[in-house]
């Protein structure tokens, strides 16, 4: 859609498709036992946001679940359809922005992965788009989602501001290389604001010619537990635990990945 951010369209797009296909960092298998949990190991209807090229959506629907995926993305929702086609899955995948979402459907859960709802330009949005999620929910729907606390993270390792730092690499189909480069510019602690800059380049094999680069400036907010809290209850949700990582145990401050659990009353 119009409202997609240029990280994910066109180049952004295929190296996210083809970055992420290698890379499972154990939320795969945190968003199934949770999902099992809540359902007691039947199948469910998830609506995943933010679904990408189908990373959860597809294991998802390999174990029988039926999932719809939303991105706000019709470049994600393209391939997304089209890796669905090649692992001979069916799915339904709809280009919509979270904070208008309108689906003639609700849900047993929802999950956000992949900091998602950080994209959203502040906490009045992120709360909007928590408050539509939850119309799609039944009466003790569950919702999970993945934040980052990316301000701290940066901290612990200063040496990455104002320099590029390699994010990933993978071959395309032609066997030429799709780079993810990543430089952050500046932080603003009290915003809680990171400004970044992402580079995209597509390389020959041999890596003696750049065939394609995409260099976009990015921003992304970060929330302190606290604040996650705060705007899932505001937006409705109730029973709101916060785990550490991809673990089943409360977050720590040592601790910059975050998930959170919470139901629709």
């Amino acid at each position: 859609m119009s409202g997609a951010p240029a990280d994910y369209t066109g180049l952004g797009a295929e190296a996210w498709d083809l970055l992420t296909e290698a890379h499972d960092p154990g939320d795969i298998a945190r968003y199934r036992a949770l999902l099992d949990a809540h359902g007691g190991g039947a199948p469910l209807r998830i609506l995943d946001v933010g679904c990408g090229t189908g990373r959860l959506l597809r294991p998802l629907s390999a174990a029988g679940h039926r999932v719809v995926g939303v991105d706000c993305s019709e470049d994600q929702v393209e391939r997304c359809r089209a890796r669905l086609r090649e692992s001979g899955l069916t799915a339904e995948v709809v280009a919509a922005e979270v904070s208008r979402l309108e689906l003639a459907r609700r849900f047993d859960a929802a999950i956000v992965p992949c900091g998602t709802l950080q994209l959203l330009p502040d906490g009045a949005a992120v709360q909007r788009g928590l408050e539509r999620i939850a119309a799609h929910l039944d009466p003790g729907g569950l919702l999970a989602i993945t934040m980052y606390l990316s301000g701290p993270e940066i901290d612990a390792d200063p040496g990455q501001i104002g320099a590029w730092r390699l994010r990933g690499s993978a071959p395309d189909a032609d066997g030429a290389i799709v780079r993810k480069e990543a430089r952050v510019d500046s932080i603003d602690r009290e915003a809680r604001l990171i400004r970044a800059t992402i580079r995209y380049r597509r390389e020959a094999p041999a890596g003696a010619k750049i065939l394609a680069e995409l260099e976009i400036a990015v921003t992304e907010r970060w929330y302190t537990i606290d604040e996650t809290r705060d705007l899932l209850e505001r937006a409705g949700f109730g029973r709101v635990s916060d785990f550490g990582g991809y673990e089943p145990r409360p977050a720590t401050r040592e601790d910059f990945t975050l998930m959170f659990t919470a139901t629709r009353p």
